[in-house]
């Protein structure tokens, strides 16, 4: 664990009805900028084959026990509330276990990762708050010790296009969830950055490729491209 991070580390493990592992942190890069860090034990160590009680006691424990995933996905919330610890925890809550929970389907359960969600309330103009996370973002990744428990793993392959990738969601919860439980918009963005020798026309490096979500389907679709896109394997192989 970062040494920044050692006193202000608190495991929450006491809700075995959501099955979410949440530890507050604070950036490693910058102390004041909060981060939740969340996984899902029973995603990332399946327990199928055992039923009713035994099962829920199982999954309990996984929930106090488990290591944390090592492989991470970076989130930025930018919201006006995202300064407060109860609120950044609630919105990694719901990241995990509805919004981004797609990204795990599919995937084989030692590629499953946590997400790292920091708090980052942001006025600026859009492209300004995509910048700032990826300021920020590269600071992270450069301040961060060799112990692998923390390392945040690059995605790069043979023929890809980008080293890096984290999402941006910028609306407030209370948008989240619209009339009767139906989803609301997140303000969901994808964002890809670090090229791996690729050039726009005309010789001009990108600095980053933003993908943007304009309504709750798109927003899907792009969790959907998420998984599809980043190499989790490769990601995952970085921790052997």
């Amino acid at each position: 664990m970062p040494k920044s991070l050692g006193g202000t580390a608190q495991l929450r493990a006491n809700d075995a009805a959501s099955l979410v592992n949440v530890t507050h942190l604070a950036s490693h890069s910058d102390p004041s900028i909060l981060l939740v860090s969340v996984f899902s034990p029973a995603i990332w160590h399946p327990t199928s084959s055992l039923f009713g009680q035994q099962q829920s006691q199982l999954q309990l424990q996984l929930q106090q026990h488990l290591p944390r995933p090592r492989p991470s996905l970076q989130v930025y919330y930018t919201a006006a509330d995202a300064g407060d610890p109860a609120r950044l925890e609630s919105a990694a809550r719901a990241l995990e276990m509805s919004i981004l929970s797609e990204r795990h389907q599919g995937r084989d359960p030692a590629e499953c990762d946590r997400l790292d969600v920091y708090g980052m309330p942001l006025l600026e103009p859009e492209g300004d708050v995509v910048a700032a996370c990826i300021e920020h973002q590269r600071r992270e990744i450069a301040s961060r010790p060799e112990d692998k428990d923390w390392y945040i793993q690059r995605y790069d392959v043979g023929g890809g296009d980008w080293r890096r990738a984290l999402v941006v969601v910028t609306k407030e919860q209370e948008g989240w969830v619209v009339k009767h439980g139906a989803r609301g918009k997140v303000g969901l963005n994808v964002v890809f950055f670090d090229t791996i020798g690729q050039e726009e026309s005309g010789g001009r490096r990108r600095d980053f490729w933003e993908r943007q979500a304009d309504s709750v389907e798109e927003e899907e679709v792009l969790v959907r491209e998420l998984k599809a896109e980043l190499n989790w394997q490769h990601s995952a192989s970085q921790f052997e």
